[in-house]
């Protein structure tokens, strides 16, 4: 039997934009260089 919840879509829906935000800003133009180059990744200058 599943229990019964009663969760937010808006607030499930606005935790995943959150998510996608902060992950492009943080891998983007933080530590974009930083995180690429310690995976092995060649970095383009």
């Amino acid at each position: 039997m599943c229990p019964i919840t009663h969760e937010s879509r808006l607030a499930i829906l606005l935790a995943v934009v959150a998510s996608f935000i902060f992950g492009a800003i943080w891998y983007g133009p933080l530590f974009g260089k930083t995180w690429a180059g310690l995976m092995g990744f060649k970095t383009v200058k």
